[in-house]
């Protein structure tokens, strides 16, 4: 089987013409292990043979509802993906994820198809089922999207929670834009820990809006040229062209956000995180203390505390200047952020956030270590040497590197 790597689920790329496989093959290679199949016959000849693939991807004319119908038949389970078809209507067959546009871009289809890896199959069918059975019930669900697995619905099909779909959606949506804009994205898997961690430790619910901006906050960066993203997360002046560009992400963010389940939501977070607590600092504000949505205010610290880390202060100090600040957070998740970085101890196995005062060797980071200017000390999944722990702790007692990093015992 072409390209397949152990772990990564495969997808089967269909297609009578070459520059449409290749274009395939590029933008799915590093999220997904692809086949590829030039004709309907070769692909039903593919779908027999082990392993079976995830989803199929099938382009142009050969996307039609006879051809959709033999995939199912060769795999109940395999999800199907449209681009570009000459039949309509396709959209409501068992199975079909999406049908996309002959010009979508390849970013646009490499996410789609990692997002549709991210939603059972059974909810796929039963949901165009559903669609099929009657006019009505398919208005509806276009208003309200219905999501299979946690709860039962009136027809006895198990479904899921919103919120499930929507931190499934942005995950996954995450992981692909981690491909072209890995130091964003790893930023928002952090924020998002701790927004978890936080209303966790108050028990307040629902978390997923909270998690799923931190995650999707910055998505519309990859709109960015490479040199505007490398500016930004190193703190550096813009020009005005590149001051416009930042703002027009700002819309991509938007326009993707509000596609995923409960994206209304989320933008209501992501736009209510820079609000303050005591409801202070600009004028018309209406959302002041609890009524600023929990996921808001969580994030709010999130970020303030991740970039002071940044500046390889310590705990305390980070705390004292987030406290110097007077009616900005919510003095409760404070207390819980202080709760929740208590230092753990240095050895052992399994994750842990480890001073680099305290790194040994044998220690194996599980994310980039990030100097002040931004650059990388050392990268994810380095095993440290006695030079580098030497290394590292000279940076980090000259406050040139953050103050910890998530490691790991090797075995």
């Amino acid at each position: 089987m072409t390209g397949d790597v152990v772990g990564k689920p495969v997808v089967l790329c269909v297609s009578a013409e070459t520059k449409s496989l290749m274009g395939a093959s590029s933008s799915l290679k590093t999220a997904t292990s692809v086949d590829v199949a030039m004709s309907a016959k070769d692909a039903l000849s593919r779908m027999d043979k082990a392993p079976v693939p995830s989803a199929v991807v099938v382009f142009g004319a050969l996307g039609t509802a006879a051809f959709v119908k033999e995939l199912r038949e060769h795999s109940a389970t395999v999800i199907v993906l449209l681009q570009g078809p000459v039949e309509s209507g396709l959209d409501n067959l068992p199975g079909v994820f999406a049908v996309l546009e002959a010009n979508t871009a390849p970013g646009d289809f490499a996410t789609m198809v990692v997002m549709s890896l991210e939603t059972p199959a059974q909810a796929l069918s039963s949901t165009a089922a559903a669609a099929r059975a009657s006019p009505q019930s398919s208005s509806s669900m276009a208003a309200s999207p219905r999501y299979p697995g946690s709860s039962q619905a009136a027809s006895g099909e198990p479904q899921i929670s919103m919120g499930a779909a929507a931190t499934s959606a942005a995950w996954a949506l995450v992981r692909t834009v981690s491909f072209t804009d890995g130091v964003s994205a790893r930023r928002g898997m952090r924020l998002a820990r701790h927004v978890q961690e936080v209303l966790k430790v108050l028990r307040i619910e629902p978390a997923w809006p909270g998690e799923v901006a931190c995650l999707v906050s910055e998505v519309g960066r990859i709109s960015l040229e490479p040199g505007v993203r490398e500016k930004l997360n190193r703190g550096q002046s813009l020009g005005p062209h590149e001051k416009l560009a930042v703002d027009g992400a700002a819309a991509v963010t938007e326009d993707i956000v509000k596609r995923i389940p409960g994206g209304e939501q989320v933008l209501e977070v992501i736009a209510q995180m820079p609000m303050r607590f005591d409801g202070t600092g600009a004028p018309g504000i209406t959302h002041t203390g609890e009524r600023i949505a929990a996921g808001a205010r969580a994030f709010r610290i999130a970020s303030d505390y991740e970039v002071l880390r940044g500046q390889a202060l310590p705990h305390e100090e980070i705390m004292e200047k987030l406290r110097e600040d007077e009616g900005r957070y919510d003095p409760r998740m404070l207390g819980a952020v202080d709760e929740i970085e208590t230092p753990p101890p240095p050895e052992g196995m399994g994750e842990q956030s480890v001073k680099c005062v305290d790194l040994k060797a044998g220690m194996v980071v599980e994310e980039p270590l990030l100097a002040t200017d931004g650059s990388v000390v050392v990268g994810e999944g380095t095993k440290l040497s006695e030079s580098d722990v030497t290394k590292i702790v000279s940076l980090a007692k000259s406050r040139r590197v953050r103050e910890s990093v998530l490691v790991r015992m090797s075995t």
